[in-house]
């Protein structure tokens, strides 16, 4: 379903598995700088009521991929500058590696383990699949997760939205025009009636 030959990086990035646990779930212990004098967070990820205890001043990063075993969150620059960490935040996207974890008290997030499976693939999972539009797939586990926001606005975005939106991800493999293309084809799909015939095309 996925294709053999794609890394196994896009294929973690696009498979996803969304956190079916209830109640409130204690961060397992691995992260590095774990100590006694930590601060309860309480936070919704993924649609699960979590209660984290880490340490003041530990990035979410950190937390989400450690503590919490959600390793669709890729740590990238570690200074918010490549997107590889994105999330969304209360549904805006946010970089999680120079975000505080204590940031997330009371919000709602959601990771790439949040948005579908294979079975189920999200609309964006699908249409970035379909278009084997990943190459290495380091960073499209953040790319999606801006994508999402896009695609699930009660508007359409443009073309121009959409690589605006996406300007900020940093990829060395040269595969953004596929990115974007299969990100306007879940646009059309999720607001089919509601764009033009015609989507106007913009050159770079």
């Amino acid at each position: 379903m996925w294709g053999p030959a794609w890394p196994a990086l896009c294929l973690q990035a696009l498979q996803g598995a969304a956190d079916l646990s209830a109640g409130i779930v204690p961060c397992k212990p691995g992260h590095a700088a774990r100590s006694d004098e930590g601060h309860w967070v309480e936070t919704s990820i993924n649609g699960t009521l979590r209660s984290c205890n880490a340490p003041g001043g530990s990035m979410a990063v950190y937390v989400l991929r450690n503590d919490l075993g959600l390793a669709g969150v890729r740590l990238g620059c570690g200074e918010g500058h490549c997107g590889a960490c994105m999330v969304l935040l209360d549904g805006q996207p946010t970089t999680t590696c120079d975000l505080p974890f204590q940031a997330l008290e009371g919000r709602q997030v959601r990771t790439p383990e949040g948005l579908g499976t294979p079975e189920q693939p999200h609309v964006v999972q699908a249409a970035l699949r379909d278009a084997q539009a990943g190459q290495c797939g380091y960073c499209l586990s953040g790319i999606l997760m801006t994508a999402v926001a896009l695609v699930e606005r009660d508007d359409p975005a443009s073309e121009h939205e959409v690589r605006a939106a996406l300007d900020r991800h940093l990829c060395r493999c040269g595969s953004q025009h596929r990115i974007v293309q299969a990100v306007m084809q879940a646009i059309r799909q999720t607001h089919a009636g509601a764009m033009p015939d015609a989507v106007p095309q913009v050159t770079t």
